[in-house]
């Protein structure tokens, strides 16, 4: 058996999913919470990160990166990433 001293941390960086219109879950607190405060509006392909702990940091459906306050980020937009 291995002993370690590093900290263990689970999959925080996944907490926050956006899809849809204006959809969300968020499974940092034990159950999926819902969230409508998304300002992405996508059928498909959608991607969220967040830091270790689980807080939001950004988000994106390929064409337009939002910040962790729904607000576009400089540099956000015109990505050319595939909406189908």
């Amino acid at each position: 058996m291995f002993l370690s001293t590093a900290p263990l941390s689970g999959q925080n960086q996944a907490s926050f999913w956006y899809f849809g219109n204006r959809c969300g879950l968020y499974f940092g607190s034990g159950s999926p919470v819902v969230l409508s405060n998304s300002a992405l509006n996508s059928f498909e392909v959608t991607a969220a990160v967040s830091d270790l702990n689980g807080n939001l940091l950004f988000y994106t459906d390929g064409d337009t990166v939002w910040n962790k306050i729904h607000q576009v980020m400089a540099n956000g937009t015109g990505l050319l990433g595939c909406q189908s």
